[in-house]
């Protein structure tokens, strides 16, 4: 099974923000290591996703396609 990549991760990242109302990222990451493919707006990148996702919070293994919410607790809005 072949799972291709986002072409256009920063357009993917941007209709979920949209349809969310949530600021978003689009992410490659497995149990293994991690990358950030796409952002909803460019002032996430002072953000470290992976650092943040770096412990595999939604259990990505090899066949998997999570979603996830990461907020900050203090904070709802963001």
């Amino acid at each position: 099974k072949i799972i291709f990549p986002v072409t256009e991760p920063d357009a993917v990242a941007r209709d979920i923000a949209e349809a969310t109302g949530a600021p978003a990222i689009v992410a490659d990451m497995n149990n293994i290591s991690g990358t950030i493919k796409g952002y909803s707006r460019d002032d996430l990148r002072q953000w470290d996703f992976v650092d943040i996702l770096r412990d595999n919070p939604m259990g990505q293994m090899q066949n998997m396609t999570p979603i996830g919410i990461v907020r900050p607790l203090d904070s709802p809005d963001h």
